[in-house]
C-alpha cells in the first residue's frame, strides 16, 4: 500500500517541481508512521532508521522511496528528455530563454528562472554524473573536460593536461577514424591509453552523442538515476555500501525474499534479519523496559534468536513439527549475532525455508499471544494450523487450476 499509493501519488507533480525540503520530510514522517503504526495520533516505537527501510531489499532494506533522491531521480529525466531530442517545440524554447548561444552540459544558469526550469537544472545535476559521451567522429568532444571514457570510477581522463595542446578527441583519430595508438599512449597514462583504445569508434564518421552510462543501452532510466542519487547520498555521509558486507549480500537477503510464503512472513522474517522485533532486549536498548529477561521461561535475555528457537514453547513446537517435516534441529544452532537467520537459511533448501520461516511466524505469533495476556494455544493446535496453511500454499503452488478445497490434488513436500 505504501509503494503503491503513498509513494505514487506525488509522482506527477515530483516530476514537474521541485519539492521543498520540508514537503518531502513530511511526506517521509506520514509513511513512516504508517508503517510502524500509530495510536490515537501517538506514534509507536521506529524501530529501525528510515535511511535502512529506502535501502534495497538485496541491500537489507525495503526499497521504500527516499523522497528527495526519487525528485531529482524524476527531474532528470527531463533534462534528459531535452538532450535526447533537442529539436523538440519544448526543447527549443527553453533553449531560446535559458541558453541560446550555450549548450545545456556547460552553461551556467541564473537565478531568476522560473520554478519549471530551476526543477530541471535540480534534475541537471544529477544528470550529468550518469551521462557518457558515446565517440563518433570526435568533433564535438573535448579530451580534458568531458566525460567519454567508459569505466565504473571518473568517466573523465585521469592524465594531467600539463603542456598539451591537443584539445579535441578527433585530434586523437586518424584519417579512417582509428585510434592512433602511438600518439594515445604518448599523451595518456597507460590506465586511461588502454581505455580509450578500448573504445570502438563509428567507421561512418558519425556525430558523437551523450548516452546515460548506468544502462547498456545508453537511453536515461528513472531507476538507475535513483540508484545513483542514493548511492551519491549515502558517500556523502561516508557511510559502507560495500558488496561484501552482510548488509548488502544479495544473496542472502534474497533467502528471504525470494521464499514461497505469505508477505507477511517475509516481513517478519526481514525483521528478524534485521533485529527489530520487539523483545525486551530491544526494548532495554530503548529505556522501554528495565529488565532483558526472558518473560515465559526466564532463563536467559530475550533475543530473537531466543525468543523463537531456544524458549520453551518455540522448543516444543521445534519438536511437534520435526515430526511432520523435514527440518532441521534447531537445539544443534549457536548464536551467531543478530543476522543469524540469514546465515542459517542461506545453507538450506527452498522447501526447509518455507517450514522454518512458517514456523517462527507462527513461534512469534503465539508468544505475542501470551504476553499480552490473551490464551496460551496448544502446542497440537499450532501444528495442525501450519500443516494446514503449509499444505494450502504448497497446494496452490503445485496444482494452481485445481480447487484445494475438493482434495484432489497431491501435494509434494
Amino acid at each position: 500500500m505504501i509503494k503503491a499509493i503513498a509513494q505514487a501519488i506525488p509522482v506527477y507533480v515530483m516530476g514537474v517541481f521541485k519539492l521543498p525540503d520540508g514537503v518531502c520530510e513530511e511526506l517521509t514522517k506520514i509513511i513512516r508512521n504508517f508503517w510502524w503504526g500509530s495510536d490515537n495520533g501517538k506514534r509507536k516505537v521506529h524501530w529501525k532508521a528510515w535511511s535502512q527501510l529506502t535501502k534495497s531489499k538485496n541491500a537489507g532494506g525495503l526499497g521504500f522511496r527516499d523522497m528527495k533522491a526519487f525528485n531529482q531521480a524524476l527531474l532528470a529525466r527531463q533534462a534528459w528528455r531535452i538532450i535526447d531530442n533537442p529539436v523538440s517545440l519544448c526543447a527549443r524554447v527553453l533553449k531560446a530563454k535559458y541558453y541560446p548561444n550555450g549548450c545545456l552540459m556547460d552553461t551556467v544558469f541564473s537565478g531568476n528562472a522560473s520554478p519549471t526550469w530551476r526543477a530541471i537544472e535540480h534534475g541537471l545535476e544529477l544528470l550529468k554524473e550518469g551521462l557518457v559521451w558515446r565517440i563518433g567522429n570526435g568533433t564535438r568532444v573535448r579530451i580534458w573536460r568531458d566525460p567519454w571514457i567508459p569505466r565504473s570510477s571518473t568517466r573523465k581522463v585521469i592524465t594531467s593536461q600539463g603542456r598539451c595542446r591537443i584539445k579535441w578527441v578527433a585530434d586523437l583519430l586518424d584519417a579512417n577514424t582509428n585510434w592512433n595508438e602511438q600518439l594515445v599512449r604518448q599523451i595518456f597514462l597507460p590506465m586511461d591509453a588502454d581505455a580509450i583504445l578500448s573504445i570502438r569508434t563509428s567507421r561512418q564518421g558519425e556525430d558523437d552523442f551523450l548516452a546515460w552510462h548506468l544502462e547498456k543501452s545508453g537511453i536515461f532510466t528513472v531507476k538507475t538515476a535513483y540508484r545513483l542519487a542514493i548511492e551519491n547520498k549515502l558517500n556523502s555521509k561516508n557511510s559502507n555500501a560495500s558488496g561484501s558486507s552482510i548488509e548488502g549480500s544479495k544473496s542472502l537477503w534474497n533467502t528471504i525474499w525470494s521464499c514461497p510464503v505469505p508477505p507477511k512472513v517475509r516481513i517478519f522474517a526481514w525483521r528478524v534479519a534485521s533485529d527489530c522485533l520487539a523483545t525486551r532486549v530491544n526494548k532495554k536498548g530503548r529505556r522501554l523496559e528495565a529488565l532483558d529477561t526472558c518473560t515465559l521461561c526466564g532463563t536467559e535475555s530475550e533475543t530473537a534468536f531466543h525468543a523463537l528457537c531456544r524458549c520453551t514453547y518455540a522448543r516444543a513446537l521445534w519438536a511437534a513439527l520435526r515430526e511432520v517435516w523435514q527440518i532441521p534441529d534447531q537445539t544443534t544452532w549457536t548464536y551467531q549475532g543478530t543476522k543469524w537467520l540469514l546465515l542459517t537459511l542461506v545453507k538450506l533448501s527452498e522447501m526447509e525455508r518455507m517450514f522454518i520461516l512458517m514456523l517462527l511466524w507462527r513461534i512469534w505469533h503465539v508468544r505475542n499471544e501470551v504476553v499480552h495476556d490473551k490464551r496460551h494455544a496448544p502446542i497440537e493446535v499450532s501444528k495442525r494450523f501450519l500443516v494446514s496453511y503449509v499444505d494450502s500454499l504448497l497446494g496452490i503452488r503445485q496444482h494452481p487450476t485445481k480447487d484445494i478445497h475438493k482434495g484432489k490434488g497431491v501435494i509434494c513436500y
